[in-house]
């Protein structure tokens, strides 16, 4: 290099010889080409990504070993780290960081890397496509190896994460990767008359019934080879042929002999064929006419006939019934007058077809009116019947919503009402119970005297006798007595009742109801008669007030509900 000051590299052969290259790089980082000859090498090449180098041939083999896993992109051109700092190097503050924190770990590579030389910095116009992935590769390689100042071995740092080296191409996979996950390669096998496995379960499958991706899903399933089921089809075809050549020279050569059960499926099998032979030819006979006219219209572009026209007049000829054309006629002109007489007759019976069948279209059309008439019919008279139905269901509602207010009206007027009448029974049980508070105790009990007594005997009228016989009924079952009979017979069984007690119990139960009991025993039984007849009468006027009071409520309700009727 004869002037290092405008030295710069473009990634080419030609910009530095091998002895510059020795000057940047240390022994221990140069290709092996170079150590092991003197003879210059191209700049394109692979560097030992790990592994010990020295002079000798097992160093170099094991580099050559080592240098099977690594190597640069697709321009494959060496840039080391050292070499490419030096390329970098601009004179800056950068620049000399970089080499200050470089020292600490490649002090060895500062003396040998540089010699005094000073190279320019690349600009971006001047740098390769692949200037930073080959620095970046450089670098990467160059960390996985530290040198020791004997300079006589290297120090590997094994890296314990797994190394990845792309996928593998499979075979039969045509350039693709495939992935762990996707079924294995389809390779081509070849047919041979001893078939083996594989094939004998295919035919044999086949010959049951299976469909093609059965038969795939089970080779799938078993680990065989994996035809798809577009695959199968050719395959099954090929086999066939393949034993049938086989076949073919077994009985050339002698090796096999048709046997009499053979014969006589291939004389069966022989009119099964003739049959769906000649059920094609017939089938491709009838096409016969139709290529006909199409023949006749290629010959003759006027000659526009239909199929049955070509058959018609085919036959016709053939069975010599054809009419000779009207020109070729001996008489043309009685020919001519037949073919008017035939057209007019034609016409006619045209014109009484027509006529028929307008009679029908007719008869068809009123008949059509006629349904759809009696259907506009019945669906009025359903959507009637339907509308009848609605409103009725309508009404019903109604009905029973206004029913219900009414009810819930009368239910809150009565609720009102029991309310008010709870309150003034309420309010009389209090106003009772006041008086009661505010009544003198020490007053004196007013009862009847025995003086008013004296008149009493007991030939006196029993005062029960003016009471109803419903009222004595109630009597007799208080005491206890028969209730059958007339009044004067009840009346009598309450008095001999009375007259069986004692003195004693008739005036306890006097002063229990606050009588006089200082009298005698008739006049006691007198006593407590009038006491009952005072009862039941007092009950009969709370009832009557309770009735009319009801009918007071009634009433009302009647006028609230004609009202809002």
């Amino acid at each position: 290099m004869a002037d290092n000051e405008n030295f710069r590299f473009d990634g080419s052969d030609d910009d530095i010889d091998v002895e510059d290259r020795k000057t940047f790089l240390p022994k221990t980082l140069m290709p092996k080409s170079t150590r092991a000859s003197k003879a210059s090498y191209p700049i394109r090449g692979k560097i030992p990504a790990r592994g010990c180098e020295d002079e000798s041939d097992s160093g170099d083999k094991e580099d050559d070993e080592d240098d099977e896993d690594f190597g640069f992109g697709k321009q494959g051109d060496v840039q080391l780290s050292h070499f490419a700092r030096h390329l970098n190097h601009d004179n800056s503050d950068d620049s000399h960081n970089d080499s200050d924190s470089d020292s600490d770990s490649d002090s060895d590579y500062s003396e040998p890397r540089t010699r005094g030389i000073k190279v320019s910095s690349h600009t971006p116009q001047s740098r390769p496509d692949h200037f930073a992935r080959s620095v970046k590769i450089a670098e990467r390689s160059a960390a996985r190896t530290k040198v020791y100042d004997a300079d006589s071995f290297l120090l590997i740092e094994e890296d314990d994460s797994p190394t990845n080296r792309g996928p593998k191409l499979a075979l039969g996979s045509f350039g693709r990767a495939r992935s762990p996950k996707q079924e294995p390669a389809r390779t081509w096998k070849r047919v041979l008359p001893d078939l083996d496995s594989d094939d004998e379960m295919i035919l044999s499958m086949r010959d049951e019934g299976y469909t093609d991706a059965q038969i795939s899903y089970r080779l799938k399933k078993e680990g065989r080879i994996n035809y798809s089921t577009q695959s199968l089809g050719p395959r099954v075809k090929r086999v066939k042929e393949v034993i049938a050549a086989h076949v073919d020279y077994q009985l050339a050569e002698g090796y096999k002999e048709w046997t009499l059960q053979e014969d006589q499926c291939l004389m069966q099998a022989f009119e099964y064929a003739d049959i769906e032979v000649r059920y094609e030819i017939e089938r491709a006979m009838a096409t016969r006419f139709k290529k006909t006219a199409e023949y006749m219209r290629r010959f003759d572009k006027d000659a526009i006939f239909s199929e049955k026209a070509v058959r018609e007049r085919y036959q016709a000829l053939m069975a010599g019934t054809a009419r000779i054309p009207i020109d070729e006629d001996d008489d043309p002109n009685e020919r001519r007058k037949e073919m008017e007489e035939f057209r007019a007759e034609r016409e006619e019976v045209r014109a009484k077809e027509k006529e028929e069948a307008e009679r029908k279209k007719r008869e068809g059309e009123e008949e059509e009116e006629k349904k759809r008439a009696a259907l506009a019919k019945r669906t009025e008279a359903a959507a009637k019947k339907k509308k009848e139905k609605r409103e009725k269901r309508e009404a019903r509602k109604e009905r029973i919503a206004t029913k219900a207010q009414r009810l819930a009206q009368e239910a809150a007027e009565k609720k009102c009402k029991r309310a008010d009448l709870r309150r003034e029974k309420a309010e009389a049980k209090v106003a009772a119970k006041k008086a009661v508070r505010q009544a003198n105790t020490n007053a004196p009990v007013k009862v009847a005297k025995v003086t008013d007594l004296q008149n009493v005997t007991v030939d006196t009228p029993d005062p029960r006798l003016d009471l109803e016989l419903q009222d004595l009924v109630i009597l007799c079952k208080e005491a206890g007595v028969d209730r059958q009979g007339n009044k004067e017979e009840l009346v009598k069984r309450l008095k001999e009742a009375n007259e069986k007690k004692t003195k004693p119990q008739l005036m306890v139960e006097c002063r229990k109801h606050g009588l006089n009991s200082c009298c005698l025993k008739h006049q006691l039984i007198y006593q407590l008669a009038q006491m009952d007849v005072k009862k039941i009468r007092k009950a009969r006027a709370k009832a009557t007030s309770k009735a009319a009071t009801k009918d007071a409520v009634s009433g009302s309700d009647e006028t609230t509900a004609a009202t809002s009727t």
